[in-house]
């Protein structure tokens, strides 16, 4: 994941699931599709991993909130009618969630941005060693 700046678990365990949901009602997908669709909704800001995806989708599966089958050697995900009604009944929260992330996701971007711009500019005005940050020259 170079470039991209992860901060632990962004989400509470609930706020993933309902992301989960919200993104199974666009389409059914496979878990790494949703980990990347939730990278994508986010700006690139949160990605989360493996090891907090698939035990939401276990979570939601067993909650009845969503299905799987074999696809192969992979399991395609899709909400059910009760995943339906629990994300209607949790709307507010959603939405709150992908605000905050694309948000988020914006102001890095426009940092990432930013950091470049500055790394780039301080490269060319200067011979090939980046600067230090120090005013002083180094004594050997």
């Amino acid at each position: 994941m170079s470039g991209n700046f992860r901060v632990g678990r962004m989400l509470t365990s609930g706020d993933l699931r309902l992301m989960t949901l919200y993104l199974l009602k666009e389409q059914p997908r496979y878990g790494y599709d949703l980990i990347r669709a939730i990278e994508e909704k986010s700006v690139g800001f949160y990605s989360p991993s493996p090891g907090i995806l698939y035990p939401a989708l276990t979570f939601l599966e067993e909650a009845g909130y969503a299905t799987s089958h074999i696809d192969g050697n992979k399991k395609l995900y899709t909400i059910t009618d009760e995943g339906c009604a629990h994300l209607s009944d949790n709307r507010k929260s959603i939405e709150s969630t992908m605000a905050f992330l694309a948000k988020a996701g914006e102001k890095m971007h426009r940092f990432r941005e930013f950091a470049q711009a500055d790394w780039s500019a301080q490269r060319d005005g200067s011979t090939d060693q980046p600067r230090s940050g120090c005013s002083h020259p180094i004594r050997s």
